[in-house]
């Protein structure tokens, strides 16, 4: 145990002032044990107070050839980028001003823990990690977190979850067994490749609000059961390309205004009816009726005056047989009289 005052690499000095105490165990004692031990790195250290000569020697000395920094050996990495070249010196915590019009430094006390095997912390009861500032935790390997119960993230500002080279993110409720529920106000999603939605069992959705889709690529929907939709408000479809529909089974449009304006239109049917104002037509490739509840009144009345005119007609041939028969008579008459006159000359 030793009392230090703080001081660069290659220089120890000792201090009641700004001391600090520690226990120190070399990573490796070597044949011989000396005060050069000190500057390789630790299996195991412990510190209270300011930043001991353990720390500074554990910086490169320039006045020392071939001499190496090993305060990665002590300090996490986020310290050593954080601090700088006030690696050392801001150890225990950054120098604050000892009085506002002095400009001396007081250095405070601080906690270091650092080993080079495993640091096991166990709480019997409740255990307690509280920072004023900045929390920064760091592995180099898998971080796991575990809690039999409840995990609660409450941030007062943003909370951000990346990952780098790449890697996915997965966000998994007991493998598909549990829920997930999200509330935000906006929700913005970018997706720079594919995105897939897999539901296996019955989708609902409860819009309140108007809804607007901008696409600029093909769209394609394949629907294997019914299709059932309701339009309350007006409906608008502006196509300048070409839209094929096929109806396999029977398509019912029920419409309460329809208006189409367009340069052509073809269909191409077998059996087609239409029902236009009690107007009902059917026609098929090679025949074609027009109002047919109202020709079907007209067909009867037509059907009666055929009969009529077919006993009309047969009265005037018999009409024509009798006036022919007549001039028969006639034509023999007009022959005794020639021959009449014949005779009298």
């Amino acid at each position: 145990m030793a009392t230090t005052s703080p001081t660069k690499a290659g220089e120890m000095k000792t201090s009641v002032q700004d001391s600090s105490a520690h226990l120190f165990v070399p990573y490796s004692a070597g044949p011989t044990r000396s005060v050069a031990d000190d500057a390789r790195q630790p299996g195991a250290y412990f510190r209270l107070g300011g930043y001991s000569g353990i720390e500074s020697n554990a910086l490169a000395n320039p006045n020392k050839k071939g001499s190496a920094d090993n305060t990665a050996f002590f300090y996490p990495r986020q310290h050593i980028t954080d601090a700088g070249a006030n690696v050392v010196e801001h150890a225990a915590g950054a120098p604050v001003d000892a009085t506002p019009t002095s400009s001396a430094k007081t250095y405070k006390g601080g906690i270091m823990l650092a080993c080079d095997g495993r640091m096991l912390m166990r709480a019997g009861e409740r255990f307690y990690l509280h920072a004023v500032s900045a929390m920064h935790v760091d592995t180099e390997s898998t971080l796991t977190v575990f809690a039999a119960a409840d995990i609660s993230v409450t941030s007062d500002a943003t909370i951000s979850i990346l990952t780098n080279n790449a890697q996915p993110i997965t966000i998994s409720a007991d493998g598909g067994a549990g829920d997930v529920s999200i509330e935000a106000m906006k929700e913005t999603r970018t997706v720079a490749g594919n995105s897939y939605e897999y539901i296996t069992e019955d989708k609902y959705t409860y819009t309140q609000a108007d809804t607007y889709a901008y696409k600029l690529g093909r769209s394609e929907s394949v629907t294997l059961g019914d299709s059932l939709s309701f339009f309350m408000g007006a409906t608008y479809s502006f196509k300048v390309s070409i839209e094929i529909t096929i109806a396999l089974a029977a398509l019912v449009l029920l419409y309460v205004l329809k208006f189409e304006v367009g340069v052509l239109k073809m269909d191409f049917t077998q059996f087609k009816m239409e029902l236009k104002e009690g107007n009902l037509q059917w026609s098929n490739w090679n025949s074609k009726a027009t109002n047919i509840w109202q020709s079907a009144a007209a067909i009867k009345a037509s059907q009666a005056a055929v009969k009529k005119t077919d006993a009309a007609v047969d009265s005037q041939a018999k009409g024509v047989e009798s006036a022919n028969n007549g001039v028969g008579v006639g034509t023999g008459a007009t022959q005794v009289w020639v021959k009449g006159v014949i005779n009298a000359v």
